[in-house]
């Protein structure tokens, strides 16, 4: 790490991930993540997570029950 004449770094530390999320996606400190049966998925891949476990979602109207 390059630091200026009062030891200040000048540069930010590089990020190491703390873990992987169920695509294999690098989980870092501070991500939000879903604790699911099948592992840890980041949040953004929560919507992909359902679509291929759950299924597809749709809106639903009162005359569709």
């Amino acid at each position: 790490m390059i630091r200026d004449s009062l030891g200040v770094p000048l540069e930010p530390e590089e990020e190491t991930p703390i873990g992987e999320d169920y695509y294999g996606d690098y989980i870092y400190d501070g991500d939000y993540i879903y604790n699911t049966p099948d592992g840890y998925v980041l949040e953004s891949n929560v919507d992909r997570y359902i679509y291929e476990n759950l299924g597809d979602s749709y809106q639903l109207f009162k005359q569709d029950m």
